[in-house]
């Protein structure tokens, strides 16, 4: 999943509607479940369902919370144990740590994803943006193959040896993009 500073304003507005849904489902979830004695966590129908669909879209949730640059981890007793909120959504009663918290973690996202709305229109509507990813995807794709191979990608992609390989692809990529920017000028009479 890409950083926020690299998507699209559609795609900008999709992850607000999906970090605001989870926020009601958290909202919901623990409206409608109590908590404490021997028993635990007890809850209903509505509890049961939203603790559901929490579960289908935790990952993609935790995805979009981390590349906005905010980290839902915070300290527990110091520094000693360290709990994910977002991971941790069903346990965090156990640690007395009030849902409160997860939330103000997503809006942090919310928010920050909001601040960025104006970039992201500017980013889609720019050529040079969407001529980037192409270029990323291209750089990528060496590195993608080892990964299929069954060979850690991210390992080798932050060796030195794919740092250069990255380097090179890179290099080669603008080089090819240019010289089709000026097959095209020529070709529409631009440059003779």
């Amino acid at each position: 999943m890409r950083h926020y500073k690299k998507i699209s304003y559609w795609e900008n507005i999709q992850r607000v509607n999906i970090l605001n849904e989870f926020r009601n489902l958290v909202i919901d979830y623990f409206n409608n479940v109590e908590i404490g004695g021997f028993t635990g966590v007890k809850g209903n129908e509505n509890s049961i369902r939203a603790r559901e669909s929490i579960n289908k879209t935790i990952n993609k949730v935790h995805l979009i919370i981390l590349t906005s640059g905010v980290n839902p981890i915070i300290g527990y007793n110091g520094v000693e144990k360290k709990i994910d909120l977002v991971y941790g959504v069903f346990v965090i009663h156990k640690y007395d740590i009030h849902p409160s918290h997860l939330i103000d973690f997503v809006d942090r996202s919310i928010g920050v994803y909001e601040e960025d709305e104006l970039n992201s229109k500017m980013r889609t509507v720019n050529p040079f943006f969407w001529l980037g990813l192409v270029l990323e995807f291209i750089v990528n794709l060496p590195f993608k193959l080892i990964g299929e191979l069954g060979f850690n990608q991210s390992k080798f992609e932050t060796s030195s040896i794919g740092r250069v390989i990255k380097l090179f692809f890179k290099f080669i990529a603008v080089i090819a993009s240019f010289y089709t920017f000026y097959l095209g000028l020529i070709h529409f009479g631009f440059v003779t």
